[in-house]
């Protein structure tokens, strides 16, 4: 039985050891940055590593739960050192323990110790101390007075803050990951809905109000086609009744009941080249005349020229953005309009007579096979702009909030802040047959070491002014 308990006691000694480990905890910390970065740059990257989502997946839930553990069991083993350290020290210390510290001198004034005391007690209220009176019996009937000053005693719970707002951020992530929500929407100008698609399952989802787009505007800088920022209108309905209307931009969103509504992308409605028409002009180029203008649907023939009505034309294939592949076969980058291109065919009766492609940004360009003297230019209808819009509800931003607010008041208490504590000892002795008394000044703290130096040497100075000699 007391090996079984000797075991026990074993292994729950490890387990502490290991989960209070400030190692552990910063090999945590920097994995979970590492996972940030990546969570951040997976929605970039092209193929199905942008559907990979790293703030949701069950490994990176689990190491924030590990790092909550650490914090907890390292802030709980830590606790009783730091409660015995911070607390005010009122019997009396070891002057072997004085003389041992770094900041140590001695002083000899030429009056007796209740002339000094009265000094010190002015130059340490100066400092932001109070000077108490220690009392040693082991020194009674020796002459040998001991004082102790010290402040700053809470700043030793700076560590205590700073783990607390750490776990109150985790619980933030936690709440945000598993009960907050992030989904998208495309209005179209004069458009409404209610449905967003969840950004990490692509589901439908419907929302307890209606947006919609009032208007859509891009700006562009003086002189220049780069853009400047865009912008849109919005109108926020709940049971047909305008709750909210404001104009969101980038970094500027709507919100409201939880959700926040920002500017998050745009577009143009791609062609529908099985509904839309093509608009098609077509010139004579020995004549350098327009032979026809006519607005013709894909895959249909039409007759264009009066003198030759046996000639047709007729669309056979379109790319909207288009690329010519290391095959030689024409394809398209992307579905937006960026080079739309058309391959047309002039046919006689059963006689293909030309088939080329031609481009709708350079009219004087195109491909194939083109001997007729027929020019034709291609145009495509406006499509219009659509705002895309990102909906997202976040319920542990408070948490975040809060424990943001305390991380930086553990930081400011940690860095800014320090225990100080002063030994004072004065004992009365003789040199060359005159009666001094003999001052022994010490300083110690647990942190910011320099801070402490430099007020130890103020001290120094008005210990001088006061009638001290320093000695060594």
């Amino acid at each position: 039985m007391d090996q079984d308990r000797e075991k026990r006691e074993q292994n729950g000694q490890l387990f502490l050891r290991f989960f209070s480990s400030t190692r552990l905890a910063v090999i945590l910390i920097v994995v979970l940055v590492l996972a940030s970065i990546l969570g951040t740059v997976t929605p970039l990257l092209p193929g199905g590593l942008q559907d990979y989502h790293v703030y949701t997946s069950w490994w990176f839930v689990s190491l924030l739960l590990l790092l909550m553990v650490n914090i907890i069991i390292c802030s709980w083993t830590k606790f009783p050192a730091i409660r015995v350290a911070a607390r005010h020290q009122t019997g009396p210390f070891e002057t072997a323990f004085v003389h041992r510290l770094k900041l140590c001198r001695h002083y000899h004034f030429p009056m007796e110790d209740e002339k000094i005391v009265p000094l010190l007690s002015e130059i340490m209220r100066a400092k932001g101390y109070h000077l108490e009176h220690v009392c040693a019996p082991s020194d009674h009937g020796s002459g040998r007075q001991l004082f102790r000053s010290e402040k700053g005693n809470l700043s030793r719970f700076s560590f205590y803050v700073t783990h607390l707002s750490l776990l109150i951020i985790a619980i933030g992530v936690l709440i945000g990951h598993i009960w907050g929500f992030k989904g998208v929407m495309q209005l179209s100008v004069g458009q409404a809905s209610d449905l967003v698609y969840d950004q990490r399952t692509g589901a439908e989802c419907t929302m307890p109000f209606v947006v919609r787009c009032d208007d859509f505007r891009i700006t562009y800088y003086p002189e220049s086609d780069m853009i400047k920022d865009y912008l849109s209108d919005l109108t926020v309905l709940i049971n047909d009744r305008v709750v909210r209307s404001q104009t969101i931009e980038v970094n500027h969103p709507l919100q409201l009941q939880h959700f926040k509504i920002y500017q998050h992308s745009y577009g143009q409605h791609a062609f529908d080249v099985q509904n839309d028409s093509f608009i098609v002009e077509i010139e004579d180029r020995e004549k350098k005349i327009v032979l026809n203008r006519l607005h013709a649907k894909f895959g249909q023939k039409y007759s264009f020229d009066p003198a030759h009505p046996e000639v047709f034309f007729e669309i056979v294939d379109y790319q909207p953005d288009f690329i010519l592949g290391v095959n030689g076969q024409a394809g398209s980058r992307s579905q937006s309009m960026n080079n739309p291109a058309a391959r047309v065919r002039i046919s006689q009766e059963s006689e293909d007579l030309d088939i080329f492609w031609v481009f709708a940004k350079f009219p004087d360009l195109d491909m194939g096979r083109h001997n007729t003297r027929y020019k034709i230019s291609i145009f495509f209808p406006s499509g219009g702009f659509y705002t895309g819009l990102q909906v997202s509800k976040d319920p542990g931003v408070p948490f975040i909030w809060v424990g943001g607010i305390l991380l930086s008041l553990g930081i400011f208490l940690a860095f800014f802040l320090s225990h100080r504590r002063y030994f004072f000892i004065l004992e009365k002795t003789e040199i060359r047959g005159h009666s001094k008394t003999r001052m022994t000044l010490a300083a110690k703290t647990n942190a910011n070491q320099l801070a402490l130096e430099q007020e130890f040497e103020s001290i120094d100075r008005k210990v001088i002014e006061c009638g001290g000699e320093r000695v060594e």
